[in-house]
């Protein structure tokens, strides 16, 4: 019985122990998975200890890179697409998903707020019943996160003048700061506006107060108020100057009155022909709404715009009418000619061209069957041509004939006379007084326009026996050379008449010799210059002469 329980319990023992050792071989697989598990956990603290920082902080406005996160500043990182974005300029904890290699981390960063604000501050200046803002005190606020903006102390917009008043900042790092300014509630309007050319406004306008002691400081009676534009006022008050923005505006379109036109199409018709008036406290630029066709006879409409310096403007419409021009132009003064050979001719002197439209139309004058070196009578034609088109002809004759005079044929004539009227024995002045007495018995004064040959106006003093001043004063001029005494032209300073005479030297220096007739001259043969000038400014300047030229008279 022992026996049996003994080797029943032995049994048992190994059957218990082949069931541990089953259980054991069980157990293995869920070993290694669990060993497996914590070797991974391991592996995966030991990468998050050894390869990131898992927080990381940064003053706000940092700019925060993948990278930042990795303990290994070689390695590269990026933020997986599904991480949050960081927003450095607002304070906080963000999560971000960053991947490295095989590896992904998730890692927080915190933005932090650490720095005061900063600003530029202004004065502010109010009109009476107006309030502010904090805000309006600020010109420029520095800082990366949000800023509010409030004040320490309310205004008091009863107060007149000048307040302190602080500023108090504070950023979303709850960091202040306080800055001091100025509120000014002002005695006068900040600014005023004038039509253009009205009259300055008086100072009372300027003021916000009744019977406030102040005055101009800028002289505004030199302003010219035709002149758009914003101009600083100072006024002086009881306490302090200010200054207020007088603005000078124009918003009233220029006045504009035109007036219709006819004419013709070869007329040259400018905007300005037809207006009559174009009245603004500016200058005016005017201009065509539609250009006009100035080819198109018969009438049209023409609007015309004035524009103001503002750019005001007004549009006013008149009437132009266009006629064709078919009426030639008129020849007016030409007449046959005579001349002598050698002559110069002037074949335009005067002639003139009437035209109905066109005062420039051009004369045209034909010579080509001239011979100026023979005798004969030639056609010689004008023509003039106005802008139209339009031509008219005229032909006069131009009769050439040789010249009756030659310095031989007055030197002759001369000579016949020098031996009838001089003889040895004659003092120099008696010589003087033969031939002025000659001339004046022969030759007779009548009016005379050719002075450009003195030869030829001395042959016509000795074969006429009249002429002009020039024809006295050549025919003496011929005579006096004959009879040996020396002489020179001289004639009036050019003035709406011309007089001519001579100078003589016989011994003595030059004096004056005028020959010619005038009934109320006295006797002028052999005059020194004071005398001369004497009678000259009795007689309007007579023989006012060239004293530049002539330096060496009596």
């Amino acid at each position: 019985m022992k026996a049996r329980k003994q080797k029943h319990t032995a049994k048992w023992k190994l059957m218990m122990k082949q069931a541990l050792i089953n259980k054991q071989k069980k157990l293995i697989p869920f070993i290694l998975i669990l060993l497996s598990i914590c070797i991974s956990a391991a592996l995966l603290i030991y990468s998050y200890t050894m390869r990131v920082y898992a927080h990381c902080s940064a003053e706000a406005g940092t700019e925060i890179l993948a990278e930042d996160f990795l303990k290994n500043p070689e390695k590269s990182a990026v933020f997986m697409e599904n991480s949050p974005k960081i927003d450095s300029s607002v304070p906080g904890d963000y999560t971000v998903k960053i991947k490295s290699g095989i590896f992904t981390y998730n890692c927080v960063v915190t933005i932090q707020d650490t720095i005061p604000p900063k600003a530029d501050i202004k004065n502010v200046y109010i009109e009476p019943g107006e309030t502010v803002q904090p805000e309006d005190f600020i010109i420029e606020i520095n800082d990366v996160t949000k800023v509010t903006a409030s004040f320490v102390k309310k205004p008091d917009y009863s107060i007149y003048g000048k307040q302190k008043l602080s500023i108090l900042l504070t950023d979303e790092g709850k960091n202040t700061s306080v800055y001091e300014t100025d509120l000014i509630t002002r005695p006068t309007k900040h600014e005023i506006t004038i039509e253009a050319g009205e009259m300055i406004p008086a100072l009372s306008d300027f003021l916000f107060i009744e019977n406030q002691e102040a005055e101009f400081v800028t002289s505004v009676s030199e302003m010219d108020t035709c002149l758009t534009g914003d101009y600083p006022i100072e006024i002086s008050t009881e306490q302090t100057s200010y200054t207020t923005i007088l603005h000078i505006q124009d918003t009233t379109a220029p006045e504009l009155t035109l007036r219709d036109i006819e004419c013709y199409t070869c007329d040259v018709v400018d905007i300005h022909d037809f207006v009559v008036s174009a009245k603004d406290t500016s200058s005016v630029t005017l201009s065509y709404v539609t250009e006009p066709d100035f080819t198109k006879i018969g009438k049209q409409s023409v609007t015309v715009k004035a524009s103001d310096e503002s750019g005001n403007s007004v549009e006013k419409t008149a009437v132009l009418i266009l006629k064709e021009d078919l009426e030639p132009p008129v020849i007016l003064g030409a007449q046959n000619i005579f001349a002598y050979i050698g002559d110069k001719i002037s074949y335009k002197k005067g002639i003139t061209i009437s035209d109905n439209c066109d005062a420039n139309a051009e004369l045209t004058v034909d010579i080509s069957l001239v011979h100026p070196d023979i005798e004969g009578d030639y056609p010689v034609t004008y023509t003039a041509r106005d802008k139209s088109g339009n031509e008219s002809i005229q032909t006069i004759i131009l009769s050439l004939r040789e010249r009756p005079y030659s310095q031989e044929k007055v030197d002759a004539l001369a000579d016949e006379i020098i031996a009838q009227i001089i003889t040895e024995t004659m003092t120099g002045y008696d010589k003087l007084l033969a031939i002025y007495n000659w001339i004046q018995n022969n030759v007779y004064f009548i009016e005379h326009s050719d002075k450009d040959n003195w030869l030829k106006a001395a042959y016509e003093g000795f074969t006429e026996h009249k002429g002009d001043c020039y024809v006295f004063a050549c025919t003496a001029k011929a005579l006096l050379t004959r009879a040996g005494i020396a002489n020179r032209d001289i004639n009036k300073i050019p003035t709406n008449y011309q007089h001519f005479w001579n100078l003589v030297d016989i011994g003595e220096g030059w004096y004056h010799f005028d020959s010619c007739p005038r009934d109320d001259f006295p006797f002028l043969c052999y005059i020194d210059d004071d005398t001369l000038m004497e009678i000259s400014r009795d007689r309007d300047g007579y023989h006012t002469y060239d004293r530049t030229i002539f330096t060496d008279i009596q």
